[in-house]
């Protein structure tokens, strides 16, 4: 079968948040569809992003989950492992 470089990825980056709570009056479901995922499906190596509605009974109300390619994804886990080495030495 034939990779589609838009849809197909093996690597995902998820990052949690929970919007602000005037984020509803602001309109901020409109601006993650029509400024926030486009700016991040512009992005080289990025395969995909989208903003699913998570469970009801989660801790956080927004997930932003990025398909990105193993390019970006080494460079990605470069960067968290630098960080948690970080806060290791500063702890």
């Amino acid at each position: 079968m034939a990779v589609n470089r838009k849809t197909d990825s093996d690597h995902m980056v998820v990052v949690p948040h929970t919007p602000r709570e005037d984020a509803i009056r602001r309109d901020y479901d409109t601006w993650l569809r029509d400024v926030d995922n486009p700016m991040f499906n512009r992005m080289p190596g990025v395969v995909r992003a989208a903003t699913p509605t998570p469970p009801t009974k989660t801790p956080i109300s927004t997930v932003i989950c990025i398909s990105v390619d193993a390019e970006i994804w080494e460079v990605t886990m470069r960067i968290v492992g630098d960080a948690r080495k970080a806060v290791k030495e500063t702890v």
